[in-house]
């Protein structure tokens, strides 16, 4: 009677929150996907910010996954993370189950879109079963493999999510840690950006280093090799830190949360980033002007 009972509990605990039986590498090749593009439990996502670039061609059977699904306006800050009951219902719309794994897709060189949605499905339970592909349809064309124009009618998926707040860091929770033995600050906007000039509440968060999400790509699209990757991070962040990533809105600053995560650091991004922080008269703000 005991086994009885409980492999209700359990089949219930497998549909409530994502399992980790099948771990995912956080960046795969085509080569990959196309080797698993019919693994029952394997979802293949074409992330973008307009549908006619999915309509112009994606990878066979893909759904569509708009990026603006995952975001959510306010009208103190722009893009914020959704609510996770939105996220919950989007993925089912999209097929995601809890046993699923999730490999996304992007356009051009945009893979911010991609990023963004995988830190949104690392907030969403999903880690380790969240990929990238590495150069985005680009470099799926390259390989000559096939795509598609047809829209697929993905079965509903079903899904109940557990938001991982570890993922996430506020304000409070930035200030908390400025300058905090064991947690790298990084930056990831473009250089002039974070070095500020005279005018007020320019500048980066104090503490914080310079890491450029641009400059952690090829001229393919695709991510820069480990090693080098590892050397634009080792700098400033050590084995074993927590790395807190922003940006201006929190969007380029998935770039960087997604590289940390692909060298193994404990890794949150702050959502509300600069947009928030530089908004916030009583936070202190460094620059090049603070440098002379």
């Amino acid at each position: 009677m005991r086994i009885l009972l409980f492999l209700p509990l359990v089949l219930l605990l497998s549909v409530v929150f994502p399992t980790s039986a099948q771990q995912l590498p956080l960046l795969v090749t085509p080569a990959w996907v196309q080797a698993h593009l019919h693994d029952a439990d394997l979802v293949v996502l074409h992330v973008t910010s307009l549908r006619r670039e999915y309509l112009n061609g994606h990878i066979p059977d893909a759904p569509y996954l708009w990026s603006g699904w995952l975001t959510a306006s306010n009208p103190e800050l722009s893009n914020e993370i959704a609510p996770i009951a939105s996220i919950d219902t989007v993925l089912e719309g999209l097929g995601v189950s809890g046993d699923s794994r999730i490999v996304l897709c992007f356009n051009g060189m945009n893979a911010m879109t991609a990023t963004r949605a995988f830190f949104v499905f690392e907030y969403a339970g999903f880690a380790d079963r969240v990929a990238i592909l590495d150069g985005g349809l680009d470099a799926w064309r390259r390989e000559g493999l096939p795509v598609s124009v047809e829209v697929p009618h993905p079965k509903r998926g079903t899904v109940r999510l557990a938001s991982l707040t570890d993922r996430l860091a506020d304000f409070e929770y930035v200030r908390q840690h400025l300058n905090a033995a064991g947690t790298c600050l990084v930056d990831a906007r473009p250089t002039l950006v974070y070095e500020g000039s005279s005018a007020p509440r320019t500048g980066h968060i104090p503490g914080a280093v310079n890491i450029y999400q641009g400059g952690l790509f090829d001229s393919l699209g695709r991510f820069r090799s480990l090693d080098e990757l590892r050397a634009a991070f080792s700098r400033s962040a050590r084995p074993g830190d927590e790395v807190v990533t922003y940006c201006g809105s929190g969007q380029s600053a998935s770039v960087t949360y997604f590289v940390s995560r692909l060298l193994g650091y404990r890794s949150r991004l702050y959502d509300g980033s600069f947009e928030e922080w530089g908004a916030r008269e009583e936070l202190p703000i460094e620059g090049k002007k603070d440098k002379k």
